[in-house]
């Protein structure tokens, strides 16, 4: 009677392990799922977000990033003073979007050369916009 009352007992423990891991994987499955689908909606997201650059033009961007280039190549780069772009809509600017995340930028630079005198030099640089605020140098010509 005794070993009838235990065993009947481990069964119920086991009977009821079984289910309560049953329900246990369960919430688990439903948990990941829910999870997996909130990963795909962020992801889809962030997707958007990244690639909102690429619908509007960012001359300003690709303005300062000509600078920063050229400064890298200047003697003097603290002394750099870069022409102004116009921004009336009679003229053309200096910098000109042209298409496929391609900007030209056209302007000058005065800056001090290896004697220290000041010397004004024109420059094109083309760039290419590969994320949010960031251009990659193509092309880069001093006049």
């Amino acid at each position: 009677m005794k070993r009838a009352l235990i065993g009947l007992l481990v069964a119920i423990i086991i009977v009821a392990g079984v289910i309560g891991l049953k329900k246990v994987v369960e919430i688990s499955t439903e948990r990941a799922e829910q999870a997996r689908e909130n990963v795909a909606h962020l992801e889809e997201k962030i997707e958007k977000l990244a690639a909102q650059w690429r619908d509007k033009e960012n001359r300003l961007g690709a303005y300062v990033s000509a600078q920063w280039y050229v400064e890298q190549r200047l003697k003097a780069p603290s002394t750099a003073k870069f022409g102004a772009c116009v921004t009336t809509d009679t003229a053309e600017y200096c910098t000109k979007y042209l298409g496929n995340q391609h900007y030209r930028v056209a302007t000058y630079v005065d800056a001090q050369n290896a004697f220290g005198a000041m010397i004004r030099t024109h420059f094109v640089c083309v760039m290419k916009q590969t994320a949010d605020d960031y251009f990659e140098l193509e092309s880069l010509e001093f006049d």
